[in-house]
């Protein structure tokens, strides 16, 4: 049995997940590996400064430095026809989403984190937790269980949708 079962390696599942395993726990984390060949180019997003400080905390920061994105000096915003720009001296980031989630999932892995490319189907919230899932390759149907879950699937939300 798993300690903790986590829906979602994006930034948030995959933080999670280091952190977890880093405490200790025994963490699996849910993933589904965007189609290869799809044709369209991963999200881009603009991480502000104020990120360096969460990174920090989290101890992510030296490993999303050393990714080589490119710095984010600025935000110029737009709004009801007016226009302002802000400067910062310390930068912020902007981040190919799959290259930054690849990061952090490769700093999970590294702390002990286990990975399955795998889309969670139903969660049973008995104790303990009681988790089906399929996975990419091949369609199999699997089920594990754990002492808790962490639904991080984003808009997702594999436990919400199913209103639990």
């Amino acid at each position: 049995m798993t300690d903790v079962w986590i829906i979602g390696g994006g930034p948030a599942g995959a933080t999670a997940a280091r952190l977890l395993a880093s405490w200790g726990w025994s963490v699996r984390v849910a993933h589904r590996s965007p189609a290869t060949g799809a044709g369209h180019p991963s999200l881009a997003e603009s991480l502000p400064p104020s990120t360096r400080k969460l990174l920090a905390f989290l101890g992510q920061l030296d490993l999303v430095d050393a990714a080589g994105f490119h710095p984010n000096h600025g935000n110029l915003a737009q709004w009801g026809g007016e226009s302002r720009v802000t400067h910062t001296e310390v930068p912020g980031f902007h981040v190919s989403r799959a290259a930054f989630d690849r990061v952090l999932r490769e700093s999970a892995r590294a702390a002990g984190a286990r990975f399955v490319d795998a889309s969670v189907r139903r969660v049973d919230v008995s104790e303990p937790v009681r988790i089906e899932y399929v996975m990419s390759a091949g369609g199999r149907t699997q089920r594990c269980e754990a002492r808790y879950v962490l639904d991080c699937s984003g808009r997702a939300g594999v436990i919400a949708r199913r209103e639990l």
